[in-house]
């Protein structure tokens, strides 16, 4: 897509199989689409196969934009919310880094198939799992709920509460159901475990082939935190530089290169050209985070292009870097996801050092997919001292 960009322009339209598309090339064509127009382009295009793994659209991801939609999307707000409240689990979690080995296996980040078969397969995994943990939660729930001492422990428990809270408040309203949960759990785990842990895979394929870099994070954990405690999410605002790092790997790799199609609500336009109700609109990440008049070299890694001459960390003023898309359909999990990559990534690079065997550095290529992945590669983990 971004190659037709070239040829066609920033914002060109695509007739696919049963469908009308129009492909958006540019941030400023996106952030008209997402934020200026949101109302009129907050729809999502039903397919396939996101009917059949999501039970229908049950959950907030594929759904179209209908007021059960927005009903889910404000309860796993408010579920992340009280999630992230309680991160300091994930700090004592993480700790044991310290006395613990890191275990890679050869490829920890490729569940890709193709095969309906496979896919009937994972999902009836998939479902067993939520069921089992959903129900296991929700018997926990009902009983230490009716004697008002039910703490939330961990992310389902959130959902739970947060979903009895909107019960609560909307009691006339229709019913959620048990699929609309469950589904929403799974968007919630799946999405931010998989896009985390591939930008993980690529912060350490980028560190080994770029010590210059790697040896600025290190001394700035060596500044910040010295060696007797472990990065705690209150010294983000004092690193800026591995925060930087972390944004360029979000840019330089669009871990998610297409964010999820939307669809026109209505008759209208776009950048002056006249976008008819129920056409599919794609934003095309990559090629916003690899535009030339956006980005100065952007084929380069540099994460300075994300600090200020003062080296104060400028993310959130890059007009062009939409990582988490933007909008009415943007990333729930935007603020939980931040917290969790700078303190997984500052942990693990505060205990190791990761370079490349001689001659065979990451070549830095990916899979193709719905979620970038990086191809295998290898590398020599050392222990700091």
């Amino acid at each position: 897509m971004t190659e037709l960009a070239k040829k066609y322009g920033k914002i060109y339209s695509l007739t696919l199989p049963g469908q009308q598309c129009v492909v958006l090339n540019s941030s400023e064509l996106a952030r008209e689409a997402l934020l200026t127009r949101k109302d009129e382009f907050s729809g999502r295009p039903s397919t396939f196969v996101g009917d059949f793994i999501t039970r229908s659209s049950a959950d907030i991801i594929c759904a179209d934009h209908t007021q059960t939609m927005v009903r889910l999307r404000k309860i796993a707000h408010k579920a992340l919310q009280m999630y992230g409240r309680g991160m300091q689990r994930l700090e004592a979690l993480s700790t044991n880094l310290r006395r613990s080995k890191l275990h890679f296996f050869s490829d920890p980040a490729s569940l890709v198939s193709k095969s309906s078969r496979l896919i009937k397969y994972a999902c009836k995994i998939r479902d067993d799992i939520l069921t089992r943990k959903y129900l296991e939660h929700k018997e926990k729930f009902e009983i230490e709920n009716a004697n008002n001492n039910f703490e939330v422990n961990d992310l389902t428990d959130a959902l739970l509460q947060a979903f009895a809270d909107e019960k609560r408040e909307l009691r006339k309203a229709e019913a959620l159901t048990e699929d609309n949960i469950m589904m929403t759990m799974n968007d919630v785990f799946n999405a931010g475990f998989e896009t985390t842990t591939t930008a993980i895979l690529w912060l350490i394929a980028y560190l080994s082939k770029h010590p210059d870099v790697q040896d600025k994070i290190h001394a700035e954990l060596d500044e910040v935190i010295g060696g007797s405690r472990m990065p705690q999410l209150k010294d983000r605002h004092n690193m800026p530089y591995i925060e930087a790092t972390i944004a360029e790997i979000l840019r330089i790799r669009s871990i998610v290169p297409l964010a999820l199609p939307h669809k026109a609500t209505c008759d209208t336009t776009l950048s002056g050209y006249d976008v008819p109700k129920g056409t599919t609109v794609i934003v095309n990440l990559w090629a916003i985070h690899h535009d030339p008049e956006e980005w100065l070299n952007p084929e380069e890694f540099d994460p300075s292009r994300f600090l200020d001459a003062d080296g104060s960390y400028r993310a959130a003023g890059e007009k062009s870097f939409l990582p988490f898309s933007a909008g009415r359909r943007s990333c729930l999990g935007e603020a939980l996801a931040k917290m969790e990559l700078f303190l997984v990534c500052s942990r693990i690079l505060h205990q190791f050092r990761f370079s490349h065997l001689e001659g065979e550095a990451p070549t830095l290529e990916s899979h193709a997919g719905v979620v970038l992945h990086p191809k295998s590669f290898r590398v020599v983990i050392t222990e700091r001292a």
